[in-house]
């Protein structure tokens, strides 16, 4: 597996955390991990453009996962060639900062994982948390589908990883509000080979971190969203004239579905928000379905 840092080098500040990341990929994941000259420097945007268009031309490497976010990545991606990576498709995990790479790799055919870091989810702490390891092995060997279950407890402030204690303490932790559903007496749904896909009745509340809920959340792009809906028209077609027969033509007293409907194609193609009352109004609800800009 190639670790690379595709935004910000926190490897070159934070090399303690970086080396117990390393040897947990290899004790724990059971990969061995290969850097590139950019994983623990601060590097200009071709530098680190560079190294990833090496890291998927080596055929050798089964992996691309980033280190950590940052801020810039966006100026790295002018210097990345598309023919390179497309000929050498490979999973690119990470999160934050690489949704600017993740973007980017969708537009061009190639399908990755939003989460997941070595600085953040295995390096800190004195192991690596269950969740994140089954979310990244899934990710990485067998792409098994993950049951999503409410946390107990949760953490969004890690220990300060200047301090020797970030390598051996956990991150202090809180208890996590149960799952609240977003409109759970409006379900829409419809069949689609043999699977009834849902719609509404959305859990809101802290979420599981990792590989995994990357997969849940996704990298998007124009050309592979207006693809996915046609290839899924039947489905989400379906979906959305049900909420709005309903609309029109509910029983009286019925409390009418909400006027904006949010559809994720498929697991990993981003969500898209339909203004079904507005495409009502106009007329537009079969442009809307085929016409997605």
């Amino acid at each position: 597996m190639d670790v690379l840092s595709p935004s910000w080098a926190a490897p070159a500040h934070f090399p303690e955390i970086h080396e117990q990341a390393m040897r947990r990929l290899r004790d724990v994941v059971g990969v061995e991990p290969v850097e590139y000259p950019t994983t623990r420097r601060d590097s200009s945007p071709q530098d680190r453009a560079n190294d990833l268009m090496a890291a998927f031309a080596d055929t050798s490497i089964g992996a691309v996962l980033a280190t950590i976010g940052g801020e810039d990545q966006i100026t790295v991606l002018p210097y990345l060639e598309p023919d390179v990576i497309r000929r050498h498709p490979k999973p690119f995990l990470g999160y934050s900062d690489n949704t600017n790479l993740l973007n980017w790799l969708w537009r061009h055919g190639l399908a990755a994982f939003h989460g997941g870091s070595t600085q953040v989810h295995l390096g800190p702490g004195p192991q690596v948390a269950s969740l994140h390891l089954r979310s990244l092995e899934a990710a990485l060997f067998d792409g098994s589908d993950l049951e999503i279950t409410p946390l107990t407890e949760f953490s969004e402030d890690g220990l300060d990883w200047g301090l020797a204690q970030a390598l051996t303490d956990a991150s202090p932790t809180r208890p996590a509000a149960p799952w609240a559903w977003h409109q759970p007496d409006h379900v829409v749904s419809a069949p689609h080979g043999g699977v009834r896909r849902r719609a509404g009745g959305l859990p809101v509340g802290p979420a599981h971190g990792g590989a995994a809920r990357a997969r849940a959340l996704q990298p998007g792009g124009d050309g592979g969203l207006r693809s996915g809906l046609r290839a899924y028209e039947p489905a989400v077609g379906a979906a959305l004239r049900g909420t709005t027969h309903r609309r029109r033509a509910g029983p009286a007293g019925h409390r009418p579905l909400p006027m904006r409907v949010t559809v994720r194609v498929k697991p990993w193609t981003k969500a898209i928000e339909l203004d079904v009352d507005e495409g009502l109004r106009r007329g537009r609800l079969d442009e809307m379905l085929h016409g997605i800009p």
